[in-house]
């Protein structure tokens, strides 16, 4: 499967179907994450997927909602999370993210 081509699907989808390998989710993550298309809703449709690392340092308009996004899906493998320059993000929305139990490493909260 092209990553290319996943990318240009994601918005027309609902979920990424579970089972998807890990290292193709991150692929598409990354490609999502260089061309700066990455958004909340999109965030949302890899709910079933196991992540374990993700950079929004590099993303633009970060929010509470993205947030908000991987807090309400069951991304629970998520072991590291970088927000440095994520300007927008306030106390309230850092405090979505107790529900991923698995995140051993934070960065740009302080």
């Amino acid at each position: 499967m092209c990553i290319r081509k996943l990318c240009v699907a994601l918005p027309f989808v609902e979920e990424i179907p579970p089972g998807l390998p890990t290292e193709m989710v991150q692929e598409v993550l990354n490609s999502l994450i260089h061309h700066q298309s990455l958004s909340a809703e999109l965030l949302a449709t890899f709910r079933h997927c196991e992540l374990r690392s993700l950079c929004l340092s590099r993303c633009r308009g970060v929010t509470d909602a993205w947030l908000e996004s991987l807090s309400a899906t069951s991304v629970r493998h998520l072991e590291t999370l970088d927000l440095s320059r994520c300007k927008l993000l306030t106390d309230e929305g850092l405090l979505q993210l107790h529900s991923l139990k698995n995140l051993q490493r934070g960065t740009g909260w302080d």
